[in-house]
């Protein structure tokens, strides 16, 4: 098993599918007042925009975990090491798709307050709430992710003091390079 990005994308799957079981959990409660959301939203313009995004929300949230979640098992199984468009692009998209996603959910329910009387839909928002602040963290991850192909990328180069297709790092490549670097620096100084 290559060593981190396999780890890396366990931990993204975990988390991912935690989230996403938040963003369903969320669609039922949501659905409870669909009917009478669509009965206000004929006779208010403002009433159906905001049943719209209320499903843009949502269904953002719901996606993003499931790609993340898909990709993060795929990143832990079956991608191939090295670099590539694939292996280093994709982690670098998917971040800033969930990035983007995080701040699209957050500017909608920042201004959103609870509903009294509304049990099951306060419950969705709360719910909505802890998957936007999941989104950030998996973010991060895919970027930590890529971050480790490209150090992979270029420990393997140097190690074979030219550039090469990388068949992958385990664990005592990846730490070993920090006790390279410091001991070819400090090798100057003296």
């Amino acid at each position: 098993m290559a060593f981190p990005t396999n780890v890396l994308g366990i931990i993204i799957a975990v988390i991912s599918g935690f989230a996403l079981t938040h963003s369903a959990d969320s669609i039922p409660k949501l659905l409870k007042y669909e009917d009478k959301a669509k009965k206000a939203a004929e006779w208010s313009r403002t009433a159906e925009k905001q049943l719209w995004e209320i499903r843009y929300t949502v269904g953002t949230g719901f996606v993003g975990c499931l790609v993340s979640l898909v990709a993060g098992l795929a990143f832990s199984l079956v991608v191939p090491r090295g670099l590539g468009v694939f292996t280093v692009g994709f982690p670098v998209a998917l971040a800033a798709g969930l990035a983007y996603g995080q701040q699209y959910m957050r500017s909608f329910w920042a201004s959103k307050p609870k509903v009294p009387l509304m049990k099951d839909f306060n419950e969705a928002i709360s719910d909505s709430m802890m998957v936007q602040d999941m989104l950030n963290p998996l973010a991060g991850a895919w970027g930590l992710l890529a971050f480790c192909k490209l150090v992979g990328l270029y420990i393997c180069q140097m190690s074979a003091g030219r550039v090469r297709p990388c068949p992958g790092i385990g664990v005592k490549e990846f730490f070993g390079v920090a006790l390279v670097l410091y001991n070819r620096n400090a090798m100057k100084f003296y």
